[in-house]
């Protein structure tokens, strides 16, 4: 969805003002020109809430406690008690004409070895082309407009129908490798035994076993430097490794790895997972959080929230955590 800076940042002022809960659960009103309809749908959290209704759960978390309504529905993290006041409250704030108007981006998506549209395509929006796709909307604002294939189902992703033009020069790109068509062989660095006692058959695969972006394993793979992924140091490679490679490996002459691990973060308010996903190392947490990395060191796995200058707490884990808080 694009949606005007000035309302963007107009609903992240008004989600601060509110002041911070640890509550997940969400109260849904329906509101229209006359007042708020008093029956209330609730949801224990936002995912639920997303499946039910079909909303993205950025735009749930944005309209979230601001009185301005997201389709005809506000979202409370507490039963309005007064509803006159809140609807007074909303007519007020709310901001009229294109100010507030969300616009869905269309997707087109072409098989990246035929640059043919994939079945459906264009797609209304980026969370119908997520479902149809059966990929992430973080993979489709990753790759959008970019000219490179996702790696997930191998097409390009593009917010316009592609010119001719357009078709036959990337139809001109060699070596077009997908994700799914290429095998991972995944060691051990201790041991160099095969984890899961065959290669997975993807990328993909591989990701979803070690509980990270597939772009993690891609970054590392045929590197002849282990990572630490799930708690465990590995490498990765393309192929099955070689006498020759595994005494290279065992003799120690490539000692460098990374030895940065992932890092879960949570936002305190919320208690949603920030990004969607954890993030490789506390560097890359750092920089997209725009904070000092000694902060995160100093607060993971304490349960302890950081505050930032913008006023937004996050909770630091290295390890997926269900966070069951409550306020104080």
């Amino acid at each position: 969805m694009a949606i005007n800076k000035t309302l963007l940042s107009m609903l992240k002022d008004l989600r601060y003002n509110t002041g911070q809960t640890y509550r997940r659960q969400i109260y849904v009103y329906d509101i229209n020109k006359r007042g708020i309809n008093p029956k209330f749908s609730f949801f224990n959290n936002s995912i639920e809430l997303s499946a039910a209704l079909g909303l993205p759960r950025t735009s749930i978390f944005r309209y979230k406690n601001t009185s301005i309504p997201y389709r005809g529905k506000l979202f409370f993290t507490n039963q309005i008690m007064d509803l006159n006041k809140v609807f007074e409250e909303s007519q007020k704030i709310t901001p009229k004409g294109q100010v507030n108007k969300i616009v869905s981006i269309k997707v087109w998506a072409y098989n990246a070895l035929t640059l043919k549209l994939v079945n459906g395509s264009p797609f209304p929006s980026k969370t119908k082309a997520s479902a149809a796709l059966g990929i992430g909307r973080s993979v489709i604002d990753y790759f959008l407009d970019t000219g490179k294939a996702e790696g997930v189902k191998g097409n390009y992703l593009y917010s316009r129908k592609l010119k001719a033009s357009d078709i036959k020069s990337l139809l001109k790109q060699p070596n077009v490798k997908m994700g799914q068509k290429i095998k991972v062989w995944a060691y051990n660095a201790n041991t160099l035994e095969l984890i899961n006692n065959s290669a997975f058959i993807s990328i993909l695969d591989a990701a979803t076993y070690f509980k990270v972006n597939y772009r993690t394993i891609s970054r590392h793979l045929e590197t002849k430097k282990a990572t630490y992924q799930d708690g465990t140091l590995v490498y990765f490679f393309k192929k099955e490794i070689d006498p020759l490679l595994k005494e290279e490996l065992i003799t120690g002459k490539n000692l460098a790895f990374t030895r940065s691990r992932p890092v879960w973060v949570y936002d305190a308010t919320t208690l949603e997972l920030v990004n969607n996903r954890p993030f490789d190392n506390r560097k890359s947490a750092a920089s997209y959080l725009n904070m000092d990395i000694s902060t995160i060191a100093k607060n993971l796995d304490t349960k302890k929230t950081s505050r930032l200058k913008n006023k937004k707490s996050y909770y630091f884990f290295s390890k997926e955590t269900d966070l069951i808080l409550t306020k104080g």
